[in-house]
């Protein structure tokens, strides 16, 4: 268990052979309700707790055990109790509360990857994995959980000729004959780059900023982008 407060609790699930999650719950009569999952981060702040999810966010009083639960998603089941008031939009909480919410750090796998055989950063929304053809040669790729609108696929830059992920700052570097990447697990974001115009075209979500040029990264990342693909796999 990762965290645990009056009736409610953060727990990691597994959900398939390969698939784990951290999911807010909502105990009753003894039985747990899910009231959030994918959780990617969390804080807590005297006798408030704060929740990031993929899905919504929450806020959590400990002294009460009231909460208010922003659900984005609609296939989310609501818990039907009185302690527990459901939003639509963060515009219903005050706007410290937002800031909080909106700036909690990617401390913990939010998403459906095996770490121990994927180099992933962050909530694990972005890794490097690898992948057999056909005709059982392999090669690596930059995934994504849902790169773009209606996704039915994860990849996001193909054929990777480079990667390096530091550990420290959470940062990965990802190249491509299709392009050059960089992901920042702390904010979950990554910045690309597109070689391939087709790629470059995608409608992508709104936390991967598609750049115009390679000149868009800083001198410093270019440099490192360079080194990272000249020393290869």
């Amino acid at each position: 268990m990762e965290w645990y407060g009056k009736d409610y609790y953060l727990q990691q699930q597994v959900c398939g052979v390969w698939e784990k999650e951290h999911n807010l719950f909502y105990q009753i009569n003894g039985e747990k309700e899910l009231l959030l999952p994918q959780v990617y981060g969390y804080k807590k702040d005297g006798s408030f707790v704060y929740i990031a999810a993929v899905q919504g966010y929450a806020v959590i009083n400990l002294k009460d055990g009231t909460s208010d639960v922003i659900v984005r998603a609609k296939d989310i089941p609501q818990i039907k109790n009185p302690t527990i008031s459901y939003h639509t939009s963060l515009l219903m909480l005050d706007e410290s509360t937002q800031k909080i919410l909106t700036s909690l750090p990617h401390r913990i796998t939010a998403y459906f990857f095996d770490k121990d055989s994927n180099k992933t950063v962050g909530d694990g929304r972005f890794q490097c994995m690898y992948f057999y053809d056909e005709d059982s040669s392999g090669s690596y790729s930059l995934e994504a959980y849902k790169p773009y609108i209606n996704s039915w696929y994860d990849t996001l830059l193909p054929h990777l000729n480079g990667y390096r992920m530091e550990k420290r700052t959470q940062i990965m570097y990802a190249t491509s004959p299709h392009g050059y990447a960089i992901v920042d697990g702390p904010s979950g974001t990554c910045r690309v780059y597109f070689t391939d115009p087709e790629l470059a075209e995608q409608d992508y979500q709104k936390d991967i900023y598609v750049l115009d040029s390679f000149e868009d990264f800083t001198p410093e990342e270019q440099e490192l982008l360079r080194k990272v693909e000249e020393e290869g796999l």
